[in-house]
């Protein structure tokens, strides 16, 4: 019998999408190198349940520094099933208020265009860079009461 799948075998017939854990995780990468490793941003994935047949991904999204590695700012929480859209975040109220007239703190990405869009705006909200500014200032002020030569800047 042959198949009856519509699809090449070669997968040449598939679209390739970037699961926004990923997208996520390029850009954790991005500020870590940004910042000479001292403000660490990481993505974990997590669960809110337990149950058989929970379907759904969620993933922690947040901010921390290699001088308080047990300190984390979340920047946002994300979920989805498979396929990877539509997918929900929730964030600080300040954020959403900032990027979106949105009285709720669940915003709703249809695709992965509107995913990274949105994500753009959380990361580069006056709320994250604020944190980022602190994180940086706290590792910086330790670097130079401790008389390490690592205070250079970003």
């Amino acid at each position: 019998m042959e198949s009856m799948w519509d699809i090449a075998l070669d997968n040449s017939s598939l679209e390739e999408l970037t699961p926004p854990d990923e997208i996520v995780s390029i850009q954790c990468a991005y500020l870590t190198e940004a910042t000479n490793g001292k403000i660490i941003a990481k993505i974990s994935q997590f669960r809110y349940h337990t149950e058989p047949g929970d379907d759904e991904f969620h993933f922690e999204f947040y901010l921390t520094s290699k001088l308080m590695p047990n300190y984390k700012f979340s920047i946002m929480r994300i979920s989805h099933k498979i396929p990877y859209y539509p997918l929900t975040i929730a964030c600080d109220d300040d954020i959403i208020e900032e990027i979106e007239d949105n009285k709720y703190r669940i915003l709703t990405c249809n695709d992965e265009k509107h995913f990274i869009s949105v994500l753009s705006k959380i990361i580069n909200s006056n709320k994250i860079n604020n944190v980022i500014n602190s994180l940086y200032s706290i590792v910086r002020s330790h670097e130079r009461r401790n008389g390490l030569d690592d205070v250079s800047s970003f």
